[in-house]
């Protein structure tokens, strides 16, 4: 399997190369190399492995137009460094055997004996990150097509301290409440977005997704998201909001009939110092979707709202050594004292946090290495993974016997907190 990725690599440098230096085309290759060594545990067991993180690499380029535009593409694509992936296989055999045949005593007959066996196949994959291609004005800003973060993630992964670590608050900001729905924190496919430039600090970033629906379906399944930002020295703070259709709803159906609940929405707001000795960075992100509750025909809506809050910091003590730390706290059902579907639990109950701190050792620009610890602290009704695919992080464990918030009423005597400590190293090209 590495060895038809290295062809296939390689394959394609060689054909971009020889276009490369055409006419004005400029273009280039990138990419990080994110794996560590983790030990994780969730909270009744642990598991000593390796993962790898959101690494990737990819190729992106500009072709001037005329003095005012220029186009642009981009394709990028995660590498999993471990080989990890697994598929499955089915392959189905037909032998014969003599029997005796029933009809026609002393006589014998074939029989097929089917046999399927189910083989799996283990190694490298490859997967579609932003890739786009757009054009761009030098007054008027760009508009790009293609697959891309939204720009309600961008916000977020600004403040960042931990990005594709173990510590990655996106744990707690991606998932909606039951974590099966939509998620937040997404890259869109079928997307046309807008970047404006600069405008005395202040900065737009604007997507919309084309129906994700069967075609005929009742209900479209399209997506919204924007972010205003505004930087000046060290300080960046922007607000960002994104929200989805009635396709991405809750679905009932009554007398035959699709119901759809409002789709989820949210917003957040972020806020950076990016200084000489200390970088500051907190979240705020208010989220509420909608869910069929009762029995038919006499469903109701019933309103969720969560909320997470948070900040993370980074120490420099010099140009070798960072000190970092994050905690972040989720309010899994605001309402969760005053509403009937959670009548069992109280607000604690609905309450997890985050906490995390580590060491990064830096080597040059593009190498660094890292140790660090995060730990989730479950409520009676949550069940807030550690980390997962989700975070950018190669590896989840999930807090096993925490119940999530279903509105049975059942309350579950113990609560698992998964923890972990992880040692990697991020090169970057």
């Amino acid at each position: 399997m590495f060895k038809k990725l290295l062809l296939t690599l390689s394959t394609l440098t060689l054909l971009m190369a020889s276009s490369a230096f055409a006419g004005d085309q400029a273009w280039t290759m990138y990419g990080v190399a994110h794996a560590s060594v983790n030990s994780l545990s969730n909270g009744n067991d642990s598991q000593l492995g390796v993962s790898s993180n959101t690494s990737r690499f990819g190729f992106k380029g500009t072709s001037p137009l005329n003095d005012e535009f220029t186009a642009f593409w981009q394709f990028e694509s995660t590498l999993d460094l471990t080989g990890s992936f697994k598929s499955t296989e089915s392959i189905t055999t037909t032998t014969y055997r003599l029997e005796d045949d029933p009809e026609a005593p002393g006589e014998s007959i074939l029989v097929p004996v089917t046999n399927t066996q189910t083989i799996t196949h283990s190694g490298t994959t490859l997967s579609t990150r932003n890739s786009f291609v757009g054009v761009k004005h030098k007054d008027a800003g760009s508009l790009l097509i293609g697959r891309h973060d939204t720009p309600f993630k961008s916000l977020g992964r600004k403040v960042e301290m931990f990005p594709d670590q173990l510590a990655d608050f996106r744990m707690l900001t991606n998932n909606t409440h039951n974590n099966e729905k939509e998620k937040w924190d997404r890259r869109l496919t079928e997307i046309v977005a807008w970047k404006s430039p600069e405008w005395s600090g202040f900065g737009v970033f604007a997507a919309y997704q084309f129906d994700q629906a069967d075609l005929g379906a009742a209900e479209a399944k399209t997506a919204i998201s924007a972010m205003v930002s505004y930087t000046r020295d060290e300080f960046m703070v922007g607000v960002g909001y994104e929200a989805m259709s009635a396709g991405s709803g809750d679905k009932t159906t009554v007398n035959n009939v699709d119901k759809y609940a409002d789709g989820p929405m949210a917003m957040r707001v972020a806020a950076k110092y990016t200084g000489e000795q200390f970088d500051l960075g907190a979240l705020f992100q208010s989220a509420t979707e909608q869910d069929w509750t009762g029995t038919a025909p006499d469903f109701v809506i019933d309103e969720w709202t969560y909320t997470v809050l948070g900040a993370g910091a980074t120490f420099h003590v010099n140009d070798k050594w960072d000190v970092k730390g994050a905690f972040f706290v989720k309010d899994a059902r605001t309402d969760a004292k005053d509403d009937l579907a959670t009548a069992a639990y109280d607000e604690s109950d609905t309450k997890a946090t985050m906490m995390a701190f580590g060491v990064e050792r830096i080597f040059g620009k593009n190498v660094r290495l890292y140790a660090q610890y995060a730990s989730v602290s479950n409520g009676d009704a949550t069940n807030i993974t550690l980390a997962g695919a989700d975070t950018g992080f190669g590896t989840g464990v999930n807090g096993v016997n925490g119940a999530s918030i279903a509105g049975t009423g059942a309350n579950p005597s113990t609560n698992d907190n998964p923890f972990g400590v992880s040692i990697g190293t991020v090169v970057s090209w």
